[in-house]
């Protein structure tokens, strides 16, 4: 019999294999390059990403970033203020409408994988006959 345990395990799994997928929506050719110019306008304390992480970002084309390292990019360039990025104040504007476009499909992706991983748990739960079980809760997801 499934417990509710192994059925948490199972779900939490798919969630780490969303995250390690590579991100399959249009990406800009520049964004690794705005990545590295963020990086050294951000400090490590405020933005606690793991240098390895960062590190392997910067080494990859566009393409082949993941669902994770797609949520970090965007979270660490929106926390950067325009002045240390853009030149002008149009530059910025223009660069920030194709990033919230990014960031709206992806925030939309995870709020997807959400209700399909709660469907899923659901639907496991009741096959397996486990009763009494608390109400799912959503896992943290880092949508940016």
């Amino acid at each position: 019999m499934t417990t509710e345990q192994e059925i948490d395990r199972q779900i939490a799994g798919d969630y780490k294999r969303f995250y390690d997928s590579v991100y399959d929506g249009p990406l800009p050719d520049d964004l690794v390059d705005r990545f590295k110019n963020v990086l050294f306008y951000s400090a490590p304390a405020a933005h606690k990403c793991k240098m390895d992480l960062c590190k392997s970002i910067v080494s990859k084309k566009p393409y082949d970033l993941t669902n994770l390292e797609i949520g970090v990019i965007i979270n660490l360039i929106f926390g950067v203020p325009f002045c240390s990025l853009y030149k002008t104040v149009e530059e910025a504007i223009d660069a920030n409408i194709e990033l919230e476009r990014i960031r709206d499909a992806f925030n939309s992706t995870v709020n997807q994988m959400q209700e399909v991983l709660s469907k899923k748990k659901d639907r496991l739960m009741s096959l397996s006959g486990v009763t009494g079980a608390a109400p799912f809760k959503k896992p943290v997801i880092h949508s940016v």
